[in-house]
């Protein structure tokens, strides 16, 4: 089975700690913000994202792979 970078990133961010989580937020977030409403902290909103972080992650869910609230992502769409 031929799979590409991101799929095997995404799949091992599944598995790890939330310090692994908290660095995919802080290089992609703002410098305090805080996880969004989750008892295993997994979301951020769209507006604590960086600006070129939040360009990237707008085109990413509007082009590649959509998702249906787009004020709040998934930690695993913020490392796309």
């Amino acid at each position: 089975m031929v799979s590409c970078r991101l799929v095997e990133n995404i799949l091992e961010l599944k598995n790890t700690s939330e310090l692994g989580r908290r660095e995919v937020k802080d290089a992609v977030c703002r410098p305090g913000t805080p996880w969004f409403n989750s008892a295993r902290p997994t979301k951020i909103q769209l507006t604590s994202f960086k600006p070129v972080a939040r360009a990237w992650a707008e085109f990413f869910v509007k082009s590649i792979e959509p998702i249906a609230n787009s004020s709040e992502y998934q930690i695993d769409n913020a490392l796309a």
